[in-house]
């Protein structure tokens, strides 16, 4: 809907402040709505297919691109989970962040406004790095499934292998006389009728004038 639309645009605008340090105006926020709208619109047509064909994100694959061996680079990328001191990400700034979610107990409406701020902001990230998975498990289906088989690839590189002698004679066609071939009217009629198409004149006119 177009309310859920303009929710998508609002927290898409925090993020980009949150993660450059300033106000959005201007061309980066034609540029940030563009790219939601960008963005809706594949996970729209995607998300049909992923259902489908039966795609999906456990979980458990979530955590692990969030707080695993191997985080994903977008979470990598944000300037909050860098170590202030050595500049480099920070796995336990990731933790801390997540577990700082958690609003039970909170009263304090300023409190409890960051917080909610906070897990906008941290559902932007996992839904961008979710569908960037459905998409990479989408697309690696599709390449498997235009792959040749094994019988498919060596039936190509025998075929490439094998060769052939063939010996043929050309008969021309000037050497038969015309009095040894009988076509029938029946014949012209239905070769006509076959390949009249080929026959068709567009309408023109010649003229003259003194």
């Amino acid at each position: 809907s177009a309310l859920d639309f303009q929710n998508k645009i609002e927290t898409a605008n925090f993020v980009y402040e949150v993660q450059t340090g300033k106000n959005i105006s201007g061309e980066d926020a034609e540029r940030v709505r563009n790219s939601v709208w960008e963005t809706t619109k594949k996970e729209i047509i995607l998300g049909k297919e992923f259902e489908e064909i039966g795609i999906s994100v456990s979980d458990e694959e979530l955590k692990e691109m969030v707080v695993g061996q191997y985080p994903h680079q977008y979470v990598v990328s944000q300037p909050m989970f860098r170590n202030q001191e050595t500049g480099q990400f920070d796995r336990n700034l990731v933790v801390n962040f997540i577990n700082s979610l958690n609003a039970e107990g909170v009263e304090d409406p300023a409190q409890l406004e960051n917080i909610n701020k906070a897990k906008s902001y941290w559902s932007y990230i996992e839904n961008a790095i979710k569908q960037q998975k459905l998409e990479e498990k989408y697309f690696m289906l599709i390449g498997k499934a235009m792959n040749a088989t094994s019988l498919e690839a060596q039936y190509a590189i025998n075929a490439r292998k094998e060769t052939a002698d063939v010996n043929y004679v050309a008969v021309p066609y000037t050497t038969i006389a015309d009095e040894d071939v009988a076509v029938s009217e029946s014949e012209i009629k239905a070769r006509y009728k076959e390949q009249k198409e080929n026959f068709k004149q567009s309408a023109s006119v010649d003229f003259s004038y003194v």
